[in-house]
């Protein structure tokens, strides 16, 4: 089983814009960070991450660091992603409006899905009758044909 946190987008009624988010280590996000980050429009975090691997490179470039020493910081740095990714993703969401709703289980993303959508009340649209119109008098300023001034 696992757990997914439930986010759900502002003035949503039907669930189109309910996001749920996965809790864990992600090995995506720790395998492909470079590709992960921008996926999940997480730009702020890719540009640091983008800066920590240029100033590696140069760093090994120009004689400060040895090989494996860049290695160690370039897996720490993935693995950082991989274990905060979630949590960074997350905050984006609730940075966009969406509301933390709940906590679900299930064995995939579908079931998940199915679960928090099968346990949530039903959402009806509201009645709403338009208003009569209503037509505003006027004041005149010249007399109407049959009207004494």
């Amino acid at each position: 089983m696992r757990f997914y946190t439930v986010h759900v987008g502002p003035g949503d009624a039907e669930g189109q814009g309910t996001r749920l988010v996965p809790e864990g280590f992600s090995w995506t996000a720790f395998l492909f960070p470079i590709f992960w980050l921008p996926i999940k429009g997480l730009w702020v975090p890719l540009l640091i991450l983008v800066a920590v691997y240029v100033f590696l490179g140069l760093a090994e470039t120009e004689g400060l660091l040895a090989g494996h020493v860049n290695f160690a910081i370039t897996l720490a740095a993935s693995w950082l992603v991989g274990l905060e990714g979630r949590n960074w993703q997350r905050h984006h969401l609730s940075r966009l409006g969406f509301v933390e709703a709940g906590i679900v289980a299930g064995a995939n993303l579908l079931d998940a899905e199915t679960r928090w959508f099968a346990a949530r009340p039903p959402v009806s649209a509201p009645s709403i009758t338009p208003a009569p119109k209503q037509v505003a008098a006027i004041p005149s300023l010249l007399p109407w044909p049959g009207q004494t001034a």
